[in-house]
């Protein structure tokens, strides 16, 4: 279950959507010269009726943490049915390790995979990111992620790619955030 932005239509819908979240955290303690070791395992679930159809998401989600290293992931599927389209379900991973090598300072990868119709063998995309992560001051953060982003041949309509994504392509991504 993805955040949203602000400014999207999200914002002012006022529909009654339905969510269940379970996750079950431990620390396991001390690990040889490594570090504190813990681990979180958990599922969720979300579905919203809108004008004509419904979307039930849902997948496990988790972490392991290492002494400074992370790894967050995440898996949902999407089922959607539609009075504008046949009903179909997607597949989303997300993938996250994190070093921090600095206390503030924070190397990054990244794994991003969508199947938007898992009943056929086109249209999915992926994004791998390697980057960083500076937080100098508690509402300071700077981050920075170069993203290789890759796109099957035809959308899961079947037809040529839409202008302008192409097979292939990568993007410089920084950010200033300013904690409030």
């Amino acid at each position: 279950m993805l955040n949203g932005a602000l400014g999207s239509v999200s914002d002012s819908d006022k529909r009654v959507s339905h969510v269940v979240n379970v996750t079950r955290q431990a620390t396991l303690g001390e690990v040889g010269g490594i570090g504190t070791l813990g681990i979180a395992l958990g599922a969720g679930y979300w579905h919203d009726q809108f004008p004509g159809g419904a979307r039930s998401t849902g997948g496990p989600h988790g972490y392991l943490k290492a002494g400074r290293a992370i790894w967050l992931g995440q898996a949902d599927w999407s089922r959607i049915e539609s009075e504008a389209a046949a009903p179909h379900t997607e597949w989303v991973t997300s993938h996250e390790v994190t070093y921090e090598f600095l206390q503030g300072t924070y190397l990054r990868a990244t794994y991003d995979f969508l199947d938007p119709d898992l009943d056929r063998k086109t249209g999915s995309r992926s994004r791998l990111g390697l980057g960083f992560d500076f937080l100098p001051v508690p509402s300071v953060g700077v981050m920075a992620m170069w993203n290789v982003f890759r796109h099957d041949e035809a959308r899961p309509d079947g037809n040529a790619p839409a202008p302008n994504l192409g097979d292939e392509y990568e993007q410089l991504e920084v950010q200033l955030h300013l904690f409030y």
